[in-house]
């Protein structure tokens, strides 16, 4: 199903970026700053066609990202002075800060030496129970059911829905190592 509001907005960023107008509002719809939230960065996921794939970025776009953004005219910040700055509604000029969730090695190994050539902080969000294995990611769980099932049945709205799950077979579970 189409949903009309999402549909509208969607048309009218488009038509801006499109027509060129898109420059010109910037200074009044724009923002004060951006806060880009991570999980996994790595060149080389472990699965890349999992269901959970849309939270890896390869190590060469986030260079990219920065890089772009940089030259747009915002300042890396910690998370610290980001809400400072929000605080006190942008001044200072438009800045991002980076964080990251649930402490993969890769947001160290492969994340960390992107940011540290751009000199952009990053803050990670470490939960103890996912290192000391007491638990589990919810969307891991959702993918060992995945890859371990022929055929998936979900029922939404009072109808049961089948999903032909055997195309993604053979696929084991990312590390936290």
């Amino acid at each position: 199903m189409i949903d009309g509001g999402e549909a509208i907005r969607k048309l009218a960023l488009n038509l801006a970026r499109y027509s060129g107008l898109a420059p010109l509002a910037r200074p009044f719809v724009g923002g004060i700053g951006a806060i880009l939230m991570l999980h996994r960065v790595t060149a080389a996921p472990e699965k890349p066609n999992s269901v959970n794939r849309h939270l890896n970025i390869a190590p060469a776009f986030l260079d990219r990202l920065v890089a772009d953004m940089k030259g747009r005219g915002y300042a890396f910040v910690s998370l610290d002075e980001a809400i400072e700055r929000i605080k006190t509604g942008g001044k200072g000029g438009q800045f991002a800060t980076i964080t990251a969730d649930d402490a993969y090695r890769d947001n160290m190994t492969e994340a960390l030496p992107v940011l540290e050539k751009h000199g952009a902080p990053i803050t990670i969000y470490v939960a103890p129970g996912l290192i000391d294995g007491a638990v589990d990611l919810w969307w891991d769980v959702i993918e060992d059911i995945v890859d371990t099932s022929s055929r998936l049945t979900l029922t939404m709205a009072g109808k049961p829905r089948v999903f032909d799950c055997s195309t993604r077979a053979g696929r084991s579970r990312p590390s936290r190592g």
